[in-house]
């Protein structure tokens, strides 16, 4: 059994903070796709995330990237033939499957000596993306150096590049508890939704390392860990479940527009604004909550959202206007922008 900390540090947050986040059976409950029954052939290769002279603690980032990694390698042959392309000639692929780069996961999360958050490393493969592990493999000679390593800007923009081509989410599939693990119905929860995806898990009670699990029963689970033997079959009551977490990752549809008029504040509908606030949501500039009740109007959120994309595109839009500052008007330097990369 396993009984020593490995990387997982309890939430601290507050019963109403954690109920902001997606949880199983809730109102907002997120919306996935079934996949497939046998996980086996879509995992990837075992990763320690320990060598014989340090820890890295990281083993939330080892367990949300290797959730994530076999659902993509799944719906690989249906991706868009650009979104394959991305993943090809950026380096995510080795030996025919999606592989992350966990230590860069763990540095951009700013994974800590005793480890991090569940919630913390997913919002950051939500919000930063992900690199290839040919961008940054396991290195160091202690967990300082692993850890210190520098994140590059070229890293940071192939990183939010996938978020282009790639949505992620996830779920509390169970919150934390330090004195019980799963019971018959919690066991049955995870059965619902494993064939969409593997779950992370904490284990044992209390928890203190991050695995995911891919198939189980109320006996026993199958496990991909960061430790030797890779993949392992444990039996429930030995190293019992405690903390459980989905993560979903799915390609995002392609948008495809052409701006011919330019855009400002209204007070009346257009569906082109509509369209320019998909787009910003894609851009992650602004959020779907922020504007529901208002698509189609151009109000005071995206205008702002539009100045932050006109800043973040700087070279693309602004520069060739002769402008320093965003102006919250898509004008004809705007336009160009959006026609040329959502055509």
């Amino acid at each position: 059994m396993i009984d020593t900390n490995k990387g997982i540090i309890p939430d601290p947050r507050t019963l109403e903070e954690k109920c902001k986040d997606i949880k199983l059976g809730a109102d907002n409950e997120l919306k996935t796709k079934k996949r497939t029954t046998v996980w086996t052939p879509f995992l990837t290769r075992g990763e320690a995330q320990s060598t014989s002279k340090f820890d890295t603690m990281s083993c939330v980032s080892f367990a949300v990237g290797e959730c994530l990694e076999p659902q993509i390698n799944f719906d690989f042959e249906t991706l868009n033939e650009d979104t394959k392309k991305f993943l090809k000639d950026e380096g995510y692929l080795q030996d025919g499957k999606v592989v992350f780069s966990k230590r860069a996961l763990a540095i951009m999360s700013e994974t800590q000596p005793t480890g991090n958050y569940f919630w913390k490393v997913f919002d950051t493969a939500r919000n930063q993306g992900l690199i290839p592990d040919s961008d940054l493999p396991f290195g160091g000679n202690s967990q300082a150096e692993y850890l210190g390593a520098k994140i590059s800007k070229e890293m940071l923009a192939k990183a939010s590049k996938f978020l282009e081509y790639f949505d992620i989410q996830y779920q509390i599939v169970k919150d934390f508890d330090d004195t019980k693990g799963f019971n018959e119905k919690e066991v049955k929860n995870i059965n619902d939704i494993v064939d969409s995806a593997p779950v992370v898990i904490g284990i044992p009670i209390p928890c203190g390392h991050a695995i995911i699990t891919y198939e189980l029963s109320e006996k026993e689970y199958k496990a991909q860990d960061h430790y030797i033997p890779y993949f392992r079959t444990n039996d429930a009551k030995k190293v019992p479940i405690n903390l459980a977490y989905q993560g979903y990752i799915e390609e995002l549809p392609k948008l495809k527009f052409q701006f011919k008029v330019n855009l400002s504040k209204s007070p009346l509908y257009s569906t082109d604004v509509e369209n320019l606030q998909k787009i910003l949501v894609r851009e992650r500039l602004i959020k779907e909550s922020d504007i529901n009740g208002a698509w189609g109007f151009f109000g005071q959120k995206t205008f702002k959202a539009v100045i932050k994309l006109q800043e973040k595109y700087y070279n693309e839009i602004l520069k060739p206007a002769g402008l320093k500052n965003g102006t919250g008007f898509v004008g004809e330097s705007t336009r160009k922008f959006l026609n040329n990369k959502y055509k």
